[in-house]
């Protein structure tokens, strides 16, 4: 017996998926302005 996909599943699964991206990316980009800083007041400090 085959497994049917259910549409709205696969929709919410879609959903899901990319609100993870979207948080990942914001982490990504929160963390890249902390290294940034980090870096800009490493050079400073030189």
């Amino acid at each position: 017996m085959k497994c049917i996909r259910h549409p709205r599943h696969e929709a919410q699964r879609h959903k899901f998926a990319s609100a993870l991206v979207d948080g990942l990316h914001l982490t990504l980009f929160q963390i890249g302005d902390a290294v940034l800083v980090r870096i800009g007041n490493l050079g400073a400090e030189k």
